[in-house]
């Protein structure tokens, strides 16, 4: 709802590693449609749980 409503960016595709370095930090959130992206699993420079399950989503938490 939040990218639709225009309040998230939506990822279309993989970051370089250029745009993790600027991208990627506590508390951000990023939201990516398996069929529109390709991504099937959200790789970065951190370290992250298992899938978790809620509702329609796959939550993931970072092990620090």
């Amino acid at each position: 709802e939040g990218t639709q409503a225009g309040l998230l960016p939506r990822t279309t595709r993989r970051l370089t590693a250029a745009e993790k370095d600027r991208a990627v930090y506590h508390g951000a959130i990023h939201v990516f449609l398996e069929r529109e992206s390709g991504i099937k699993r959200w790789t970065d420079k951190l370290h992250w749980s298992a899938s978790r399950i809620a509702g329609h989503f796959l939550m993931y938490r970072e092990i620090e």
